[in-house]
């Protein structure tokens, strides 16, 4: 993929209702490699992954044109990422609905998260502290958040909303952290939405006690943020 197809890019995103801008495409095409599937010229599917050549390779942006599916251009596409990923563990997180597909290819789940989002509404005064966000299509995104306790994650998240009260944002949520925490979120508008699966091929790599939210699946153990 280069820059100039960008813009077919975001058809894709669009098309598939995922939430990443252009920022995100110039994130992967610098520290990322994208690989395309063309029908007469025309990318028609993308695929990215981060750290191929490991110790963790993250997949990401698996996007296929709904006018090309059940054509195996998805499939063959995601072989090759995975033919010239040469890290000893991959890393991705799956939808329910895509889970079977890379279950054929060996991942394994090793983490419920969960995606929350809320509407835009005001946000109360509270003290502002150093906090990771980025914006999205339709959402912006936080995370990661990475905190010693529920006060602090809290603290994280308020001063991201407080960025820009007029936006809808999501927040993914690992199962691990306290259920309080899944219940504060709730009582400040955020809803559940629907659960990812991380999923490994090789070594699990664990999501930490101290995660409140991960950086989303695009990212995986990475991070593009806005703040």
């Amino acid at each position: 993929m280069t820059r100039q197809d960008i813009g077919r890019g975001l058809e894709l995103c669009r098309l598939a209702n995922f939430n990443q801008v252009r920022a995100d495409w110039d994130y992967f095409l610098t520290h990322a490699s994208v690989f395309v599937a063309e029908v007469e010229e025309r990318v028609v599917g993308t695929c990215a992954v981060l750290d191929r050549h490991g110790p963790v390779a993250w997949i990401a942006m698996m996007l296929v044109d709904p006018s090309v599916r059940r054509q195996s251009i998805g499939m063959r596409l995601f072989e090759h990422t995975l033919a010239h990923t040469k890290a000893p563990s991959v890393g991705l997180d799956a939808t329910a609905m895509g889970r079977p597909l890379y279950e054929k290819y060996g991942f394994i789940a090793s983490a419920a998260i969960l995606r929350m989002k809320r509407d835009a509404l005001s946000v109360p005064g509270h003290r502002s502290v150093p906090t990771s966000w980025r914006a999205g299509h339709a959402s912006n995104q936080i995370g990661p958040v990475m905190a010693d306790c529920p006060d602090e994650a809290a603290a994280q998240v308020l001063s991201a909303l407080a960025k820009a009260p007029n936006r809808a944002w999501i927040i993914d949520v690992p199962q691990a952290p306290p259920q309080a925490w899944h219940e504060w979120l709730q009582l400040q508008g955020f809803v559940p939405q629907r659960p990812l699966i991380r999923m490994f091929r090789g070594p699990a790599q664990s999501i930490s006690a101290n995660f409140y939210a991960t950086s989303g699946p695009e990212y995986g153990f990475h991070s593009r943020t806005d703040t």
